[in-house]
């Protein structure tokens, strides 16, 4: 529902040594941590988070907002809306 709790998740994942995620679809506005928030927290994480894969979905179009998530590490930025195809090439 926000980035709190995707990033509580993800280190309940870590400390129960459970499998993670192979990607993370994610909005840039979000309530109680934002898209930027949620990659700082996930930056500064330690364990096995290295191999997902992380897309920035949002109605953002703003270059500025494309070139700060892809230096936080983001594989692609989506915008909004989005249909299956533009989806597909993750799977």
């Amino acid at each position: 529902m926000n980035g709190k709790e995707a990033i509580n998740l993800l280190k309940d994942l870590i400390t129960k040594n459970l499998e993670m995620p192979l990607i993370i679809f994610l909005d840039i506005n979000m309530p109680v941590m934002d898209g930027f928030g949620f990659l700082a927290a996930y930056n500064g994480m330690d364990g096995p988070k290295l191999d997902i894969k992380i897309v920035v979905v949002s109605s953002s179009s703003h270059s500025q907002d494309i070139i700060k998530a892809k230096s936080e590490g983001v594989s692609d930025f989506l915008s909004k809306p989005i249909d299956e195809k533009m989806l597909s090439k993750f799977f």
